[in-house]
């Protein structure tokens, strides 16, 4: 009767799934390099749905706001990926929670030779995260992050 129960409640674990059996969510990101400058060239056609974004601060100080860079790649929570990113720029980017759609993130960037800079943040498919970085040639680096959900992995 025991051994019964035992393996009734082990089949029940793994029929609706326990927490480390539902494995780890996933992301799709979608992460922009912008060189933000007073160059007055105004906003990439590219970024025209993130206007309003840059007109505020700490974006408000620049004119002009060009794509130079889009990647997208595929985050599992708690792994950080590495990023490809502008002028000598090192990063990889950590999902840390995700909760309905809407993901903890942690992007860390760094120069060959300088301490890395982590910024903590939420993004989402209809928010993307931005946020300003090192100077670049012509003003600074900002970068986006838009993250959507992808099935989990199950591991059983």
């Amino acid at each position: 009767m025991k051994g019964t129960a035992i393996t009734s409640i082990t089949l029940l674990i793994l029929l609706t799934g326990s927490r480390s059996a539902l494995g780890n969510s996933i992301a799709s990101c979608d992460i922009m390099s912008i060189e933000a400058s007073n160059a007055n060239t105004g906003i990439d056609p590219k970024l025209n749905k993130y206007r309003a974004i840059f007109q505020k601060p700490p974006f408000a100080g620049f004119n002009s706001f060009e794509l130079v860079g889009r990647q997208s790649i595929e985050v599992e929570m708690p792994t950080a990926k590495t990023l490809t990113l502008p002028n000598a720029i090192g990063g990889s980017l950590k999902l840390r929670r995700e909760q309905k759609g809407v993901f903890q993130l942690t992007l860390t960037i760094a120069r060959a030779g300088q301490t890395p800079v982590s910024i903590e943040g939420i993004a989402s498919p209809g928010a993307p995260l931005f946020t300003a970085g090192f100077k670049s040639a012509k003003g600074i680096w900002v970068f986006g992050i838009a993250c959507t959900p992808k099935k989990a992995i199950v591991n059983y």
